[in-house]
């Protein structure tokens, strides 16, 4: 449903605009490119210097927080009360819809790190000259220059009662003319997915753009590239490796308040976080983006089906047999038939898209080779982590209710869950099962004392 919202118009001097809102304001990253401003020095020389000049006449967009609060309470809308509430108590008035590359350059002028265009600058009978390097920043501006920065008019218009969806809706129209990519218009979502996507891509911004790799150019990464690779993969995570991540109807669906895809947010993020661990073996960086991709593929393999971990020491060697396993598929000359897919294509031409029949073949031609080798680098853990109640009364009967350091077991506080762990005699994390023929009572500290140490029975 579509409704009339309002806004106010008006202007206000650039030196109380510095002091007054910018300030207070802030943009909520989806509304935002990127963490940092787009501009080059020579486009915010230009900006400065039309806004002295009277020929930068575009819009502040902002939206007054405070006011679109009691418009929410008012509403009885509880999503909007908590986001707007939010903000407020980060101390944020204002949030800004398609403004923030200004903000950025008008406090960088204002700070001495914007220089102006060199130019002589006529204001009303008096033209001034600025020249390279001796009067072109704030400070050292002509005292008249100054004052006509300091009095040049911002034009601002302000949201009063916006919804959460309808600041993401203003955003993208008010970048419909300009040719925002996928990965952008979904990050102007401010849903919980959005958000996760969003913190993810930062987070690991210097892996996925790292220099000795070629997985995204600067623009690309700049323009939301490593968002749109986090968000497929999170899409792949929860809905199955043969999911089209490259449906956009699908990752717009995903990005929307309250999909299904909310409820494993927290879950992602740890084996999300947990894979990322094995990218700091730069061999990936030999890698083509894509195979990184199908290695997430097979990590949840392991995690999920094979509930296998790696062994220690043998990371190292495993990604450089999985360097082996493409580098030697990308060589083979074979092509194969892809699901849902009308024509036969090789590894090498698979290995440029997402769609769901590449991703299913890759992983096809690769897991095997993984599989044949599996007990070198990889041990299966026992799903089962700890004895239950009953099976815990056994093994402390067993042993005559005394633990393996010779302290007598209180019963009383047996299954107390904090007196007494029900500790492995050789550990879970090596592979050994969870039975009571392996399994002792000790008190937890004694137990947290070993780690994948054995117990001395």
């Amino acid at each position: 449903m579509q409704r009339l919202v309002s806004s106010d118009n008006y202007n206000l001097a650039m030196l109380d605009f510095y002091k007054k809102v910018v300030p207070n304001q802030k943009a909520d990253e989806a509304f935002q490119a990127n963490k940092y401003t787009r501009w080059s020095d020579d486009q915010a020389a230009n900006y400065m210097s039309s806004t002295a000049t009277g020929k930068a006449p575009s819009k502040f967009i902002l939206c007054d927080i405070e006011k679109c609060l009691k418009s929410a309470i008012q509403d009885e809308r509880p999503s909007d009360i908590e986001y707007f509430k939010n903000w407020l108590a980060m101390g944020v008035k204002y949030l800004n819809l398609d403004s923030n590359n200004r903000c950025i350059n008008v406090t960088n002028f204002y700070k001495n790190k914007v220089v102006i265009e060199s130019d002589h600058y006529r204001l009303g009978n008096m033209i001034v000259l600025v020249e390279k390097g001796r009067n072109d920043t704030y400070d050292k501006l002509p005292k008249k220059l100054k004052e006509s920065f300091d009095n040049a008019l911002v034009s601002i218009e302000m949201f009063e009662d916006v919804t959460r969806q309808e600041l993401s809706d203003i955003f993208t129209r008010l970048n419909d003319g300009k040719p925002l990519n996928e990965p952008e218009k979904r990050n102007a979502s401010t849903s919980l997915v959005a958000q996760a996507v969003r913190e993810l891509a930062i987070e690991y911004y210097s892996v996925f753009t790292h220099k000795n790799n070629k997985w995204f150019t600067d623009e690309q990464g700049n323009r939301r590239g490593p968002d749109d690779e986090v968000a497929k993969m999170f899409y792949l995570f929860v809905n199955g490796h043969s999911a089209n991540v490259s449906s956009v109807k699908s990752l717009k669906k995903m990005y929307e308040i309250k999909s299904k895809e909310e409820e494993f947010i927290r879950q992602f993020k740890s084996i999300f976080k947990a894979f990322m661990k094995w990218l700091e073996d730069e061999q990936v960086f030999a890698l083509p983006k894509n195979s990184i991709f199908d290695l997430w593929i097979v990590f949840l393999k392991l995690k999920n089906d094979e509930n296998a971990k790696i062994k220690d020491g043998k990371l190292k060697s495993f990604i450089k047999f999985y360097c082996k396993i493409v580098g030697n598929l990308l060589d083979d000359e074979t092509v194969y038939d892809r699901k849902d897919m009308s024509t036969q294509a090789s590894f090498s031409t698979m290995i440029g898209g997402k769609q769901p029949g590449n991703n299913i073949k890759r992983y096809e031609l690769i897991w095997p080779k993984i599989e044949e080798v599996f007990d070198t680098y990889f041990v299966s853990l026992d799903p089962k982590r700890s004895i239950t109640p009953n099976e815990r009364l056994s093994t402390a009967a067993r042993d005559n209710f005394m633990t393996p350091e010779n302290k007598e077991i209180d019963l009383a506080k047996l299954n107390d869950g904090e007196t007494y762990h029900g500790g492995h005699k050789d550990a879970h994390v090596l592979g050994n099962p969870t039975t009571v023929d392996n399994s002792v009572i000790q008190e937890a500290k004694d137990n947290l004392k070993l780690g994948k140490n054995p117990v001395k029975v």
